[in-house]
């Protein structure tokens, strides 16, 4: 068939299609018309079902109505359910008597993962926040349920994560966004509808073009030159098509990848140099990275290998995989084999005569085995860093999820390599020196230094160095580097919000005040910045007009547990117990380890002469944060007042042992020593207290009367 006539056949076809456009120029349904067979086929691998909605395929089974799942380090219980066919993630807890407590439910709106090795659930809010549930499914051992990565701990973030652009940059196809809404500084918000899994375009870039081509019975070269073809790129080219997404150095709070600040989230295309794009990063530590494996390795650790590194970039991904379509495990193999022995027959053949090397042997097994990743602990993945040797132990030995937050140290440059060619990656590099904290002491004089003599336009550059000042206690430095990158872009909403907490640390509560009104006027709806002024307007002593603030915030976002607690202590300052108390329990109905909150409703409790339920209040408080000088203080003051002398005796010792300059505990402790006739300790403790507030009437006149008593000892016979 002439080829004309191909295309005039398919454009008959193309013209019926009444599929909408993404906002990147096409869909994959719209590519499915000329390449059914190779959409099907993709729409199968792990890829393609990358990102989906939730069904009886990746949530539960079709006779299956919920699942349970008990954690015990969190003590909670969580339930995903089947109701007229949506699907929830609830959770609860049980307290003395076995009755549930703070309760909390979402709705799962999106699966995030193939799950090939497990899937992690979303929930999106009315506004478009996406938040990931704090339960995944995994399909280790035939399939179980577990807490999602990162979450295996007391105190997880529960319903809290949130999802940024990153996150769904790597999970699936382009979403379609108002322009500049995926810029540096700008708050993730998604739409609700989503595309379904990785596509056709992350890898062939804007399909709208090709379409058109097609459409207008363009000639062959011009519809050919209309897509890209990562098979016609050059190596390193079509290798970065894959690195998009599967590189990444490590999870455990590297600055692994920083994007180019004049950069949109979702605007890479396949075919452009990577590091124009995106920057990534290692720890300088290379003996650490060596030990190190994690979920997302693929690239990372190819690239470590000899065998890439001596193909002068011939050996990319797709030498062994077809990403259009899953490999079953015989074939996988047989690609992996061909291509070792594209370049190591005639080395293995004679080790094979020898008896030194096994004959037809799967290559992976022993030089790219599969090991435990130490971030995603249920889950095992192929190590592609190529090896001569695999490594000693037991690879796929059970791992406990380790909670290191941060790798501290110097950065380095991870990919591209080779030295910096431009201003432009320097300044980078410095950033990555103190973004996240990783290297304070020498980046941020490099980050200086590189701001003063380029002075680059971008907002990202001045917020990093005025975080890591605000890192290090300098606060006024902080103010003034936030200022200038709001200069720079007005509405960079990570300085509006820093520039805040910088001025609250310093105590300048009016310039905060009005910094968070700057904010709001910017973003009406931040309920972040609605929180820190009600907070501000409390500490300024403006307690109703905090309530009104913060019920705002709350009307707009109804699970913000900071804000109820703000809300409690604003109601309390207003003599309002009751509601007070109210807020505080929502509070930790939301976040069931809120120290603080916990603490705050004890005291209303204690108000409240409900001594039992104080107590355990104040408990739970010391209980999740140990050093709480404060809790230890009124535990034993309620103690005290129950008749419970020795235990508060021993909490207000604990209490002064974490702040002896906590002048409540000393005076307490004081004053329950003597009751119980502990005369000399009484005094130690009264006398420590005056030095803390000389001259005051009180103190002075407890401790002429410890005094006397004393006398009275020391004179009797």
């Amino acid at each position: 068939m002439d080829v004309r006539h191909c295309f005039a056949v398919w454009c008959s076809h193309l013209v019926l299609l009444s599929l909408p456009l993404h906002s990147q120029g096409g869909s994959s349904e719209d590519c499915s018309a000329c390449h059914q067979e190779i959409y099907d086929s993709h729409q199968t691998t792990g890829m393609g079902r990358a990102f989906s909605l939730p069904d009886p395929t990746n949530t539960l089974g079709e006779e299956q109505q919920e699942a349970t799942y008990y954690h015990p380090a969190s003590d909670r219980h969580y339930t995903v359910a089947r109701r007229n066919g949506s699907y929830y993630l609830s959770r609860h807890q049980l307290n003395d008597k076995e009755k549930t407590i703070n309760r909390v439910e979402k709705e799962i709106h999106y699966v995030l993962g193939s799950g090939n090795r497990g899937r992690t659930y979303l929930h999106r809010t009315p506004w478009g926040a996406l938040y990931q549930l704090p339960l995944a499914w995994y399909a280790e051992d035939g399939g179980h349920w577990g807490m999602s990565p990162g979450y295996d701990r007391p105190d997880h973030k529960g319903f809290s994560r949130r999802i940024d652009y990153s996150c769904i940059f790597c999970h699936n196809a382009y979403p379609q966004l108002p322009p500049g809404d995926d810029a540096n500084g700008k708050d993730p918000l998604f739409p609700e509808e989503l595309p379904n899994g990785i596509d056709c375009q992350r890898c062939h870039g804007p399909g709208g073009a090709h379409l058109k081509a097609v459409r207008s019975r363009a000639s062959k070269e011009v519809i050919r030159n209309s897509i890209v073809n990562p098979a016609r790129l050059d190596p390193q080219r079509q290798l970065e098509v894959c690195l998009q997404c599967h590189l990444e150095s490590t999870t455990k709070g590297l600055p692994a990848m920083i994007r180019n600040y004049d950069r949109g989230a979702f605007s890479y295309r396949p075919g452009e140099p990577l590091a124009d794009y995106i920057l990534h990063f290692d720890a300088a530590d290379q003996e650490e990275a060596e030990t190190r494996f994690e979920v997302n390795h693929a690239g990372y650790r190819f690239l470590r290998s000899a065998c890439y590194q001596e193909s002068e970039g011939q050996f990319t991904c797709v030498t062994c995989h077809d990403p259009h379509r899953p490999a079953p495990a015989p074939e996988s193999q047989r690609a992996s084999r061909d291509a070792c022995n594209r370049c190591h027959a005639e080395q293995v053949a004679p080790l094979v005569a020898s008896g030194e090397h096994p004959a037809d042997e799967d290559c992976l097994v022993c030089h790219m085995p599969r090991r435990r990743t130490q971030d995603v602990v249920h889950a095992v993945m192929t190590d592609h860093r190529i090896v001569r040797r695999a490594a000693a132990g037991n690879l796929l030995a059970p791992l406990a999820e380790s909670h290191q937050e941060v790798i501290l140290g110097e950065v380095i440059r991870y990919y591209p390599p080779g030295p910096a060619e431009s201003g432009r990656v320097e300044l980078y590099e410095a950033v990555a020196q103190v973004k996240q904290n990783a290297n304070l002491k020498t980046g941020i004089p490099t980050l200086e230094k590189a701001l003063e003599s380029q002075h680059p336009l971008q907002a990202g550059f001045y917020f990093e160095l005025g975080d890591a000042y605000l890192a290090e206690g300098r606060f006024k430095d902080a103010v003034r580097l936030h200022q200038d990158a709001l200069r720079r872009q007005r509405d960079y909403l990570p300085a509006l919000r820093n520039q805040w907490l910088a001025l609250s640390r310093q105590g300048s509560l009016d310039q905060g005040l009005t910094v968070l009104r700057n904010t709001l006027a910017v973003k009406p709806d931040d309920t972040v910045s609605l929180t820190q002024l009600g907070y501000a307007l409390l500490e300024s002593g403006r307690a109703a007009e905090a309530t009104r603030v913060l019920q705002s915030a709350l009307r707009l976002d109804p699970d913000l547990p900071d804000a109820y607690n703000n809300l409690g202590l604003a109601l309390a300052r207003q003599n309002l117990g009751g509601q007070a108390t109210k807020a505080f329990q929502e509070a930790i109905r939301l976040e069931p380890n809120f120290a603080s909150a916990h603490y705050n409703l004890g005291l209303q409790q204690y108000a409240a002469r409900a001594a039992g339920p104080a107590l355990a209040s104040f408990r739970r408080a010391i209980a999740l944060a140990p050093e709480m000088a404060t809790a230890h203080t009124n535990l034993g003051a309620t103690l005290a007042a129950t008749g419970k002398v020795e235990e508060a005796i021993r909490a207000f010792r604990r209490a002064v042992e974490i702040e002896p300059g906590l002048l409540a505990a000393q005076v307490n402790l004081g004053l329950s020593l003597a009751s119980l006739g502990r005369i000399r300790e009484a005094a130690v403790a009264i006398r420590t207290a005056l030095k803390l507030k000389p001259g005051d009437e009180f103190l002075m006149q407890q401790l002429e009367q410890l005094e006397a008593e004393l006398g009275k000892e020391n004179s009797s016979p």
